[in-house]
């Protein structure tokens, strides 16, 4: 069928173009971004069929001195991002609102070192 074709290659280009601006976002952020450390105030816990995901609520100041609360772009169960946690975030001057959470050990240790 030509038109199951073309919805398929239509929703292959849309995915790949949310791609291309994520990486887009994550390379500014590598390169310009203020980086924090933030609190997970809650976890939306959204209960759909049989199975519940969570999405952590990360709370921070930014340089400007604002309390910015934004909701985690990756949701899952067992993230390891529990209520009262504190987390490395990233974001742009001037754009807090479109922060990112940083993972993994290399914050850490990166963090360690600032201080």
């Amino acid at each position: 069928m030509p038109g199951a074709d073309l919805l398929c290659i239509a929703v292959g280009l849309f995915i790949y173009a949310c791609a291309v601006r994520d990486a887009r976002l994550v390379r500014r952020l590598r390169r310009e971004g203020l980086r924090t450390e933030g609190l997970v105030v809650a976890n939306i816990v959204d209960r759909r069929d049989r199975s519940a995901t969570q999405t952590p609520v990360i709370r921070f100041h930014d340089h400007q001195g604002h309390v910015v609360e934004f909701k985690t772009a990756i949701q899952g169960i067992g993230m390891g991002l529990a209520t009262g946690r504190r987390v490395g975030v990233v974001y742009l001057p001037g754009s807090s609102h479109k922060a990112r959470w940083t993972c993994g050990a290399s914050w850490w240790a990166r963090r360690r070192a600032w201080s």
